[in-house]
């Protein structure tokens, strides 16, 4: 399995994200490196002059995500990447490069982080999107309401990457006239990502054989909180809200480094806008790799 990364710059016009997003690159890159012995990269041209000029540590940087235009999403990035690595380098397997681990994946054809379970959140997605006349490409029952942490994923079968990307983007393009709300839009493309995979799989008769690499049983040894105010998407979707659900309540992710030893994975996910998350992976990476972290920030601050 060849680790990878996928890297999309457009959401780096605000420097803040490039330089949360470059350390954390750094850092997951050389903690894969560590493990597999080489990573690797997709991105765009931009992302190429980032990764040459800062230093970072990939092995080999894969093009094409410039056919992601400025109107795209990251999910839809990803999707994209998914496609054009499964020609590149089949059986690759792809990190977020805010994952950090200590110890290998098992070598299982088809991989996700973890099934997140029946949480709220996709319920309330779903019927905020069919309320705005979204038509999806599968019909859902309560139980498909679920969503695949694409943190990690893997799938060696290259019919099932493609088929998915097609339901992706006819999704995308089929509803391209439906008015959202621009705050609802990150949520209705994270619905298309993490819900879709689950549905290919499903329709395709494979769900028994995905592997989780961390399931949402085992214990997260997180000592973080998280202190994310209710925002605006949250708002709008608090009418869809149904309390006569049995559901699971939230996934949260092994999302603290001072725990990897343990976990031998971290996620930071949303933890990362945290400003001790921030500050603890920044001294986690100087604490480590000093010289390495040092030049990043130097060419950083040159770029930046």
């Amino acid at each position: 399995m060849i680790p990878v990364h996928i890297l999309w710059t457009e959401p780096f016009k605000n420097n803040h994200k490039k330089i949360e997003s470059c350390i954390h690159m750094f850092l997951s890159a050389t903690k894969i490196k560590e493990v597999y012995g080489e990573v690797h990269i997709i991105t765009d041209r931009y992302g190429e002059y980032l990764i040459r000029n800062l230093g970072l540590p990939y092995d080999k940087v894969h093009l094409g995500l410039d056919q992601a235009t400025p109107n795209f999403t990251f999910p839809d990035a990803k999707v994209i990447a998914y496609k054009l690595l499964s020609d590149s380098i089949p059986g690759y397997l792809y990190f977020d490069f805010d994952v950090f681990i200590t110890k290998p994946v098992p070598k299982k054809n088809i991989i996700v982080q973890c099934d997140e379970g029946a949480t709220p959140y996709p319920y309330r997605i779903y019927q905020y999107l069919l309320d705005k006349g979204i038509e999806f490409c599968f019909d859902y029952s309560l139980k498909d309401l679920r969503f695949f942490n694409m943190g990690l994923f893997r799938c060696l079968d290259k019919r099932i990457i493609y088929e998915y990307y097609e339901s992706y983007f006819t999704t995308k393009y089929k509803n391209q006239y439906v008015k959202l709300d621009d705050v609802l839009i990150p949520q209705y493309v994270m619905f298309l990502e993490q819900t879709y995979i689950y549905k290919v799989l499903q329709k395709n008769g494979l769900l028994d054989q995905v592997y989780e690499h961390y399931p949402r049983h085992i214990n997260q040894f997180n000592d973080v909180e998280l202190h994310i105010e209710l925002d605006k998407a949250n708002a709008i979707m608090d009418a869809y809200h149904n309390t006569d659900l049995d559901f699971e309540g939230y996934y949260h992710s092994p999302s603290d480094i001072n725990n990897i030893e343990k976990t031998g994975y971290t996620h930071l996910m949303y933890f990362k806008t945290e400003e001790k998350v921030l500050e603890d992976v920044a001294e986690y990476a100087f604490k480590n790799y000093p010289k390495e972290f040092a030049k990043l920030m130097v060419n950083l601050k040159c770029l930046c």
